[in-house]
């Protein structure tokens, strides 16, 4: 509850910050003519009083985005209303290339205080808006698609995030969200699939330290709903039982871990749930292997081959009467545990079915 009562007390700070700006920019507009600023850069007169640019003024910018007076350099330009020296008004960047505007930047005092608009190139269309009080991030930030449905929106505090992060499908379906506090995620990371369903939750129970959060838990689901792969982690390292699922909801895969490092047995199932393969695994090397059939019945004279750059195993081979008989299992090199990549059937040396399987799911790849 103390998380939800500050990320409520942000927003709430927020709205109110929100209300203040509207108010001042009313009376700003009110009071002062040059507060719209200008659009004409025959306007600009350029001028210096007593050191410092008073009123309008036209500024170049080269590609890199710094200051130039060479016209081959001349990328951007800068229409500012100045008074002994600090913008006031509207500031507008356009194109030299067709005179196109690119972005509103609002001043007040020096400082950019206001709605900064930034338009998408020749189409015109606002692109990105965000909110500033004295100079910082204080408010909604907005982004949209092309055909002007909001894309994303996020909320900052003194120019740091604070609060909810929220991406959208151009359909208008929520996409994602996320929960700030100064710039660090608290909370909930969500992501959902464009029919609702969660895609991804990553559930950090409290602030992050150096990028890892004491205790964190991610979990990763299939469209339809179901669980794919859920892991506990401390301060990065993976702690607990990791799980993987099969897209029918069965348990596929099991790894114990310690501090980061495979400790255990893992176990692997059949898709009826059914044990497949146990291997114990001591600091990240693997010790004795069972594996079994479909039936239960434990697989006898089973060679096995690892991978040479970490151990991992790679292929499991069944043989009987000095020939391959049985099944042949080959693994993906997972840092985890070792996805099935295929099974091969064979009889005598001979070779009778072959299946293939994508990494990740365990589902079965069929050929066109």
């Amino acid at each position: 509850m103390l998380i939800l009562d500050v990320i409520l007390t942000t927003c709430m700070k927020i709205r109110t910050l929100i209300v203040f700006l509207f108010l001042t920019l009313s009376a700003l507009g009110q009071n002062q003519p040059d507060s719209l600023g200008f659009t004409n850069k025959a306007e600009a007169k350029n001028k210096m009083v007593k050191g410092k640019k008073e009123g309008k003024w036209v500024e170049y910018i080269n590609i890199l985005g710094h200051p130039t007076k060479d016209p081959k350099e001349e990328y951007i330009y800068e229409l500012t209303t100045y008074k002994s020296g600090n913008p006031i008004g509207v500031n507008r960047n356009y194109s030299c290339e067709g005179n196109i505007l690119l972005s509103e930047y609002p001043y007040r005092d020096g400082k950019v205080n206001g709605i900064v608009k930034f338009y998408c190139n020749e189409s015109g269309r606002l692109c990105w808006e965000v909110s500033f009080i004295d100079g910082k991030e204080t408010g909604w930030a907005k982004e949209y698609y092309e055909g002007g449905n909001l894309r994303q929106e996020l909320s900052y505090l003194n120019g740091k995030k604070n609060g909810m992060e929220k991406t959208y499908y151009e359909s208008g379906g929520l996409s994602s969200e996320i929960s700030y506090i100064n710039d660090t995620i608290v909370g909930l990371d969500k992501s959902y699939f464009k029919n609702g369903n969660i895609k991804y939750v990553d559930s950090v129970g409290e602030s992050r330290s150096k990028g890892y959060a004491k205790n964190e838990t991610q979990k990763e689901y299939y469209e339809n709903g179901n669980l794919k792969n859920e892991t506990n982690f401390s301060y990065g390292n993976i702690i607990g039982v990791k799980k993987k699922y099969y897209e029918n909801g069965v348990l596929y895969i099991e790894t114990p871990y310690i501090n980061g490092e495979r400790n255990g047995t893992i176990k692997m199932y059949y898709k009826n749930g059914k044990l497949k393969s146990e291997t114990i695994y001591t600091d990240n090397t693997p010790g004795i292997s069972k594996s079994y059939d479909e039936t239960g019945n434990e697989i006898i004279g089973v060679e096995k081959e690892y991978y040479t750059n970490d151990g991992n195993l790679k292929s499991e081979t069944s043989y009987a009467n000095g020939a391959k008989n049985g099944i042949e299992i080959v693994y993906y090199d997972d840092i985890d545990e070792g996805e099935i990549k295929s099974e091969t059937t064979y009889v005598n040396g001979k070779a009778v079915t072959t299946k293939n399987y994508e990494e990740g799911s365990g589902n079965e790849i069929i050929s066109q």
